[in-house]
């Protein structure tokens, strides 16, 4: 395996372009309790750099779009550079993840092992990494990631394990991806050649989609009416929050974009975006957006 030391999983079971005037950096600061992964609390390294065993070298372009794993350890982000890999000579966009445990970085936008594991042949960002720092998802327009067939300039999610090195296609025509904890379920926005884009979880241990911007089963089941733009999944992928200019999914809705809580168990949607109980529980009277579930997906945080 290349960069990410495999033992440490089996011990705990739209084309982008940016301009800036300098170079972006990914930095973790630690703020807790030091686990050796990363040091002394208050310390701010480095992560968008070479494997220490390659001299360490910070990353010669733009780097940016980070996420970090349950205990820290795991940072994934995106870059331009093409001086972090023997694996990536482009300057197109990459999604790598680096292990501050073992200074390793290792490229995500890879073709599985058993194809060659080659570089992604266009662009790929947007990662998020599951809690146990195994699973990378990400959206690329390359076509030579998968031996399914996809799209030029066109956007699909795939899911990439970093204990296999295997990387599948979870879904063409696609974007907005949140992983869960575990990283079996992948949510993720889709387009509709119809329509308005929808809000889709897939199961990848049962190779299923289950469509999650929809009305509760009582009130029959609706797709959302209106189009679906960001999406966060909980820990066990049960839960999905979702935004949505939708008027259809709730009673207590009457305008504006709201956000949602789907619970794929109940077959239940719920508005979010609303009063507390004490003071009448009405709907917002204005956009809200961007939301965060917490991992037990009790909470939810938003714009």
């Amino acid at each position: 395996m290349s960069g990410i030391d495999a033992s440490s999983f089996r011990s705990r079971g739209r084309r982008v372009t940016r301009v800036a005037s300098v170079p972006a950096v990914a930095l973790l600061a630690s703020m807790l309790a030091a686990t050796g992964a990363i040091g002394a609390v208050g310390d701010t390294v480095l992560i968008s750099r070479q494997s220490d065993s390659e001299g360490g070298a910070a990353a010669d372009h733009l780097s940016f779009n980070n996420g970090v794993s349950g205990d820290g350890r795991y940072v994934v982000f995106e870059s331009a550079a093409d001086n972090l890999t023997d694996a990536d000579q482009d300057r197109v966009s990459d999604v790598f993840v680096r292990d501050t445990a073992t200074g390793t970085t290792t490229l995500i936008s890879r073709q599985s092992a058993p194809r060659g594991g080659a570089g992604g042949d266009d662009h790929s960002y947007e990662g998020a990494i599951s809690a146990d720092g195994r699973f990378v998802t990400f959206i690329s327009q390359a076509t030579n990631l998968s031996a399914e067939r996809v799209k030029r300039d066109h956007e699909s999610v795939y899911r990439r394990d970093l204990m296999h090195e295997k990387t599948v296609l979870v879904a063409r025509d696609a974007s907005r991806p949140a992983i869960s904890g575990n990283g079996r379920h992948v949510a993720f926005i889709t387009e509709r050649r119809k329509g308005p884009r929808s809000a889709v979880v897939r199961d990848l241990r049962r190779n299923r989609n289950e469509l999650v911007s929809r009305q509760s089963h009582g009130l029959g089941g609706d797709r959302a009416s209106g189009n679906t733009d960001e999406v966060s999944i909980s820990a066990n992928g049960r839960y999905v929050a979702f935004e949505s200019p939708a008027t259809n999914l709730s009673d207590k809705d009457s305008r504006g974009r709201d956000v949602f809580l789907r619970d794929t168990r109940k077959d239940t949607t719920r508005l979010v975006s609303l009063e507390s109980r004490s003071r009448g529980g009405a709907g917002a009277d204005c956009c809200s957006e961007h939301p965060a579930i917490s991992p037990d997906g009790r909470y939810v945080a938003f714009e």
